[in-house]
């Protein structure tokens, strides 16, 4: 490694092939001493106009990044005391180099011997690793060049830049190889086969030699020809970040060797998907770190002892009731505030933020690590809305009064209670993550309240979730959640399970991938989702719901809404600008009032108790649809009646929209046929020309009519428990005579007696929904226990279940699970259940911790969860999710006989993509880019599993060249750093 040669190569579709004398195998892969290494960040403006700097904020968070993915090498960068050069190029470069040939971009800024040309603004600095980013694109990837003096890191990213190609190339500087790289000059795209790195290393010493010579990033077959059909395999062996190679294909080493792949898919060195690449391996950080330790590399270094960047605090305990007014708490690099059991802390009119090092350039300062409360002080008595609790209350953690938190890594961490937070009319900001709370021993004390706040993050790096709330019982009203990272992601706003979620009064949760993930609940008689009167914009799901009891009133909703098993749920006076999917929700549901913005309501599973009404549809896509769904065992005989329509109707929609399903039995959509915009187009088990008496109870226009409307105009009626309770009385009594009618009625009239039963039944289940949703569990402990017991048993067993599950009691919830007797549609699912359970029963046994599971544990306890997705294993999956963010959405095809467990849809979203079939097998795109570089297109399953993918010649429109099954799929454009451009679900009939 002491002498460097001239190199250039870049991440993305084109790689040049590294000289073989620059990576070898350290003598072990045990982590270096401490190094600092000082970067140095510039932004040039080459465009000819204006300087468009970014805020330094990304820079910050660029260095927190590599930080992150290089900290178990003992390897920290900084940018000591400099902030960010910003200068100007040429801006001919521009039109000069091309994807296929970036070396007139090495050209202008390098001399032949690999020397930085006399450039003023170039701002060279010769100790430091230089990144150089620029205004406009000069080619897609990045690219490194080693040279004789010390190294330089340049590297080329339009707009913002990606965190993991800059990795990527910052491991190429410090000595790293592609985990796929021969050791050929050769122009063949194919790796020979005397070339391929070995499967079995302990047997066959090929890895010292090939591939990038290290032997526990795993043999990488991206340039092999595994299938022998002559092309590199490239992406073929890992969908969705899982490796899908079968073991009967050998690596031509070893024919009879029968170890599994390891193909390192998820390290930065390689060429897969960029949101799989998360690490780098412990040889590889050796690498790094051996090559610091050269004279060339040394000169990279800085004193860690004198980095401003490790400048220390000590942590601050609070353990007495402590008020922090009018002042600017500085926190330095992580530093954290422990509130012990004694303490409560109140920040009034204060910001809490971190230390500034350089004030020419704040906000490249280090993050502070966050608020943590231990052993939480019982509250004195509960607090409820309204905003704020009464001061008489002991509330472990108050953030009031204009109060600022800013810049943390964790934000406020609570894993063993809370003893109460309290957020009012302050502002959390630029923090990773805003809040983590787990429920403690002192369950009634544990509650969150957010109120006329603010809680946002701008960060390129934030954490997956920003709230997540588990066994807590979180309440946001008048507040904006907001992440406002301009691109596509896939981070989730609130994520919580085991509790009661209320959103209300012009609460605002846009930009997120996912705004609301509501998992079971139950174990406290928490449970139940509320949202009223608020506003969700998010670029995948605004909605994502498998708890018992939703409740959705007068929102404004883009995103999709998908709401999974055993629910009673109401939907009334929404704005649906994306799709509402209802999976077998069994129990009532009722959809009124609401507006469909070209989207539609879709329906599979048991709807027998799904009622909707008084709903209007514009030009519903795709397919001029307004209803569909597939698998219904049954459906409601009836929305509306022979003496009152239904009330649905279709706006502006030119031809009458689609009703179509197929169900076990027929169903009447009632309406009028001298009212044309009440009457579809009926498909499928859809009755037709039902006419009816106009339903004069309809409004049709309660809904928000944009994102902004709506203001605190929708009062909720008071709940009356008494009311509500003689409401369920009589819809008892008269479900009771209706079924002793049925069984004695004629064969002509018992079709009207169950539909009159089922809107009995439907009035019950609101009933429930009512109760559950406004009382509380602790302070009506009565009347909430009488209300659960007239829901189904399997929302009790699952309490039960919750219980058990969360204190570790494995042994007992297994013979729990014994006890019960399933409903014939369970039975498979419970037992597949107490498998898994068993399975965890072992694991803790042999003393794993459940909750800090392997990799390779967690894989396997989530394969256990997609077996079967009945009411018991979305226990399984609701814990998984909310413990180890492994998300497992049910299927939703079409073909009930596809029907197969769904894992992560690629989740980077443009929110202002759309697609649409334009004839029999074309997709028509919108792209907004310019045909400048190499796109192609994918098609995903709902499993995540890619059924096909192309390159893209036309940015107008694709046709799709192979046979797909009729359902549901998602289409990706990718450009040739892989970074997703275009999303959009895709239909086919």
């Amino acid at each position: 490694m002491s002498s460097i040669l001239p190199l250039k190569s870049q991440s993305g579709f084109i790689c040049e092939t590294e000289p073989n004398n620059l990576i070898f195998s350290p003598a072990d892969c045990e982590a270096g001493s401490q190094k600092c290494v000082k970067i140095k960040f510039h932004f040039m403006n080459n465009s000819g106009g204006s300087l468009n700097q970014p805020n330094d904020i990304l820079f910050r968070d660029l260095l927190n990044y590599f930080n992150s993915v290089f900290q178990s090498g003992n390897i920290h960068f900084s940018t000591g005391n400099e902030c960010v050069h910003v200068g100007t190029t040429d801006p001919s470069l521009v039109a000069k180099p091309t994807s296929s040939n970036p070396n007139s971009v090495y050209s202008h800024f390098f001399d032949s011997n690999g020397q930085p040309v006399n450039d003023p603004d170039f701002g060279y600095d010769p100790n430091a690793l230089n990144i150089y980013i620029f205004q406009v694109q000069l080619f897609q990837g990045g690219a490194t060049v080693q040279h004789p003096d010390p190294m330089k890191l340049f590297n080329v990213v339009y707009g913002i830049p990606d965190q993991t190609t800059l990795a990527h190339e910052i491991g190429h500087a410090l000595g790293m190889k592609h985990t796929y790289d021969a050791f050929s000059n050769s122009n063949d795209p194919l790796l020979p086969e005397n070339q391929w790195e070995c499967k079995h290393n302990s047997v066959n010493s090929n890895w010292a030699t090939t591939g990038d010579r290290l032997e526990d990033t795993g043999p990488d077959p991206w340039l092999m020809d595994l299938d022998g059909i002559g092309q590199p395999d490239n992406h073929k062996w890992v969908t969705g970040c899982k490796v899908n190679i079968p073991n009967t294909i050998k690596d031509k080493c070893d024919s009879n060797n029968d170890e599994l792949w390891n193909i390192p898919f998820d390290n930065i060195m390689s060429a897969y998907q960029a949101s799989c690449k998360v690490r780098f391996s412990p040889c590889q950080l050796r690498v790094a770190s051996d090559y610091l330790s050269t004279s060339d590399g040394a000169a990279l270094t800085l004193d860690c002892s004198i980095d401003p960047s490790f400048q220390t605090c000590a942590d601050i305990t609070i353990s007495t009731p402590t008020v922090w007014s009018n002042l600017v708490k500085e926190m330095c690099k992580d530093q954290k505030i422990i509130i012990s059991g004694t303490g409560t802390l109140i920040v009034d009119n204060s910001k809490i933020t971190s230390k500034i090092l350089n004030s020419n350039c704040p906000d490249l300062k280090g993050n502070w690590d966050g608020i943590y409360i231990e052993d939480p002080v019982v509250n004195s008595g509960p607090f409820l809305p309204p905003f704020p609790p009464p001061s008489t209350s002991v509330v472990n953690l108050s953030i009031i009064n204009n109060s600022i938190m800013e810049y943390s890594n964790s934000g406020i961490q609570a894993p063993n209670g809370n003893g109460g937070i309290c957020i009012f009319d302050s502002k959390l900001r630029e923090n990773q993550m805003a809040i983590y709370a787990a429920q403690g021993s002192a369950s009634s004390s544990d509650l969150i309240l957010i109120g006329n706040s603010e809680i946002t993050n701008t960060a390129i790096n934030p954490k997956e979730v920003m709230i997540k709330v588990f066994g807590v019982d979180l309440y946001i009203d008048q507040s904006i959640l907001k992440h406002k990272k301009l691109e596509s992601n896939s981070r989730t706003c609130i994520k919580s399970m085991d509790n009661f979620v209320n959103i209300s009064n012009i609460t605002e949760i846009n930009g997120f991938g996912i705004g609301i993930d509501n998992n079971v609940g139950g174990s406290s008689g928490q449970m139940g989702l509320n949202i009223y009167d608020s506003r969700i914009d998010c670029q995948i799901e605004s909605i994502r719901n498998t708890d018992g009891f939703i409740n959705a009133e007068y929102n404004f909703i883009r995103g999709d809404v998908n709401n999974y098993g055993i629910s009673f749920g109401h939907w009334r006076g929404n704005n649906f600008q994306s799709d509402i999917n209802l999976i077998n929700p069994t129990e009532s549901q009722t959809i009124e009032e609401n507006r469909f913005h070209q989207k539609q309501l879709y329906l599979q599973g048991d709807q027998s108790l799904t009622d909707a009404r008084c709903n209007s549809w514009r030009a519903p896509l795709p397919f001029n649809t307004a209803v569909s769904g597939s698998s219904i065992p049954r459906i409601m005989s009836e929305w509306g009646t022979v003496d009152i329509a239904s009330g649905n109707i279709h706006v502006n929609s030119g031809s009458a929209p689609i009703m179509t399903l197929t169900a076990g039995n027929q169903i009447a959509n009632w309406h009028r046929t001298n009212l044309l915009n009440t009457v579809f187009n009926y498909q499928g088990d859809f009755e037709q020309n039902r006419n009816a008496s106009n339903n004069h109870s309809c409004e049709h226009d309660v809904f928000p009519s944009s994102f902004t409307s709506g203001s605190g105009t929708q009062v909720a009626n008071p709940y009356s428990d008494s009311y509500n309770n003689s409401i369920w009385q009589n819809c008892n009594t008269e479900y009771s005579n209706l079924s002793t009618q049925i069984a004695n009625a004629s064969p002509e009239a018992t079709p009207a007696l169950i539909a009159a039963r089922e809107r009995t039944e439907v009035c019950m289940g609101q009933a429930a929904l009512r109760a559950i949703i406004h009382l509380d569990a602790n302070q009506n402990a009565s009347s909430y226990t009488t209300w659960l017991s007239r829901t189904d048993p399997i929302i009790l067993q699952r309490s039960q279940i919750l219980s058990l599950l969360k204190s570790n009691e494995l042994e007992d919830l297994i013979l729990y699970l014994n006890s019960l007797n399933p409903s014939i549609s369970n039975v498979d699912d419970l037992d597949n259940f107490i498998v898994a359970i068993e399975w965890m029963k072992t694991a803790q046994d042999n003393n794993k911790d459940i909750r800090n599971l392997s990799i390779e544990d967690q894989s396997t306890l989530a394969d256990m969860a997609r077996i079967s997705y009945g009411d018991y294993t979305e226990v399984l999956r609701s814990f998984m999710n909310i413990v180890y963010d492994i998300k497992i959405d049910h299927p939703i095809l079409y073909n009930s006989n596809l029907v197969q467990s769904k894992s992560t849809i690629p989740s980077a979203v443009s929110a202002s993509m759309n697609a649409e079939i334009i004839d029999e097998r074309c997709i028509g795109l919108r792209i907004s880019e310019t045909m400048d570089e190499r796109y192609c297109i994918k098609i995903y399953n709902t499993q995540g599993q890619a059924v096909h993918s192309s390159v893209l010649s036309d940015l107008s429109r694709y046709c799709i060249e192979v046979d797909l099954l009729p359902g549901i799929y998602f289409f990706q454009v990718l450009n040739s750093q892989e970074n997703i451009i275009q999303y959009s679900k895709l239909y086919i009939k």
